[in-house]
């Protein structure tokens, strides 16, 4: 449910922290961090399971096209990179193909 969505959005990248720190990969970070939260937020084990996929998969371009909570996280997270406004745009190390140039409605 929408829950879910919410819980994947605010969550997937909650471990960038450690990312910076110690190298983690944030995905697999906020994988370790996510479950104590959702367990605080009364989320079942079958949904925490779904978020949990969704927020180790954000990074993972094979999931994509998928039709489940991972996928839309995907998509939405590659979305929502408003390159067009960022004035560090041509100093990114982000591959041109991953920038999102222009805002799409």
């Amino acid at each position: 449910g929408k829950e879910q969505i919410y819980a994947a959005a605010l969550l997937h990248d909650i471990g960038r922290w450690m990312q910076y720190e110690d190298g983690t990969p944030h995905e697999k970070a906020s994988v370790m961090l996510a479950p104590e939260i959702l367990k605080s937020c009364d989320f079942t084990e079958e949904e925490c399971v779904e978020v949990l996929r969704a927020i180790e998969n954000h990074r993972n371009e094979w999931i994509r096209e998928e039709k489940s909570l991972s996928g839309l996280l995907y998509r939405a997270d590659k979305l929502s990179r408003p390159c067009y406004a960022c004035k560090m745009e041509k100093e990114c190390n982000w591959k041109q193909k991953n920038k999102n140039r222009e805002l799409l409605w």
